[in-house]
């Protein structure tokens, strides 16, 4: 079940980085670099959280 849930953790992250840096370059006009910058800070933020959501306590 691990590499399951690592792969839900890596496509949840793209899903939500991708969507949220969408978001936030309709709603403000930023330069491509620090688009490019925000979308793998938030692609990499999510997928360790949702990774560490979907753990659990049992190990």
């Amino acid at each position: 079940m691990g590499g399951l849930q690592k792969a839900a953790a890596i496509i949840g992250g793209l899903l939500i980085g991708i969507g949220a840096t969408y978001l936030i370059s309709t709603l403000v006009s930023l330069e491509q670099d620090m688009l490019i910058i925000l979308g793998i800070v938030l692609t990499v933020c999510a997928g360790i959280s949702i990774y560490f959501m979907t753990k659990g306590s049992g190990g």
